[in-house]
């Protein structure tokens, strides 16, 4: 898992918070707290026509799910 600590961008890891950063090349998605690596998990990303946005985001409504995926 640390492994693809080394892949995000430095001000990525700088952010003092809880945060979720997707890179799409690797098709991997990472949950960050404080800068440090939390969790990786594999994503699907977009197909032609359908890609999967860049940017940045703000989540605006969590659904709490059940799911044991982070201790």
């Amino acid at each position: 898992m640390k492994a693809g600590l080394g892949s995000l961008p430095q001000d990525l890891r700088g952010y003092i918070s809880l945060h979720v950063v997707m890179l799409r090349g690797r098709s991997r998605m990472f949950l960050l707290d404080n800068g440090r690596l939390r969790n990786a998990f594999p994503v699907a990303i977009g197909m032609p026509g359908w890609e999967t946005p860049t940017g940045r985001f703000e989540v605006l409504q969590k659904t709490p799910i059940r799911c044991g995926c982070i201790p």
